[in-house]
């Protein structure tokens, strides 16, 4: 069966940033110091990674309530883009998409 998930509560606990879903589960842990969904392009939650920030370095995670890693927390920035690849990082002056 295939969850959808249009609905979503940004938490904040102890200064880190979480995701609930509707009903109050656990999308995303508290553990991140900043998240950013991509409602830009989807507007299921699922279908598209966030944009979050571990330990200073940016990755991106599925809200899959297991905080899957899609690209891991070694980027100086990650922006969004119109086309595929839908993201492009940075890690210092290097760019990857």
């Amino acid at each position: 069966m295939r969850i959808y998930i249009q609905y979503h509560e940004v938490i904040e606990r102890k200064g880190k940033f979480g995701i609930l879903d509707h009903r109050g589960r656990t999308l995303v842990e508290p553990k991140y110091e900043f998240l950013r969904t991509c409602y830009v392009y989807v507007d299921d939650l699922l279908t598209m990674p966030l944009i979050a920030q571990l330990d200073g370095k940016l990755g991106l995670i599925l809200p899959d309530g297991k905080d899957t890693i899609i690209a891991p927390f070694i980027y100086d920035s990650i922006s969004l883009r119109d086309e595929p690849p839908y993201f492009e990082a940075k890690k210092g002056n290097k760019d990857s998409a």
